[in-house]
């Protein structure tokens, strides 16, 4: 198993089932062009374990690179999964890792994920891999009516 950064179309289409298991946010006759969108316009970056035996990515994590007032320079992780069948193997431990050394390279301080309400095993994770449950966040989500 090896840790490979999105950097082509090609590392994107590798993705694509993995990202699509993981959300329905997604056209899924637009994937490509939404997810270059979201690497470039919205600095979103993308590293994912790779099967070399299956030929196919078996978990991801989606990070940006911020700037607050309060935090200073930071990494943001939005998502990270990995496939129900390869749960429990560490991957997911892995990939956080792999973003903490990026923060190192960086010389960033912060890492911040977000990981909404207590779901155990995925918080048991962070807790394990020295995250500290520091906040809560809000969310409002809004309808928009186009009449």
């Amino acid at each position: 198993m090896e840790i490979r950064e999105v950097s082509t179309e090609e590392d994107i289409m590798i993705c694509k089932d993995i990202i699509l298991q993981f959300s329905n946010n997604f056209n899924a006759e637009r994937f490509l062009q939404e997810v270059i969108h979201m690497i470039k316009k919205e600095s979103t970056h993308i590293s994912y374990l790779y099967d070399i035996q299956c030929e196919q990515a078996v978990a991801f994590i989606t990070y940006r690179h911020l700037r607050t007032f309060r935090r200073g320079p930071l990494i943001f992780i939005d998502d990270l999964y990995t496939t129900p069948r390869c749960r429990g193997r560490g991957y997911a431990k892995r990939l956080l890792e792999h973003v903490k050394q990026i923060a190192h390279n960086c010389e960033i301080k912060t890492i911040h994920l977000d990981a909404g309400f207590p779901v155990l095993p995925p918080h048991f994770l962070f807790l394990n891999a020295d995250y500290d449950l520091t906040r809560y966040d809000t969310t409002m989500m809004i309808t928009w009516n186009h009449a």
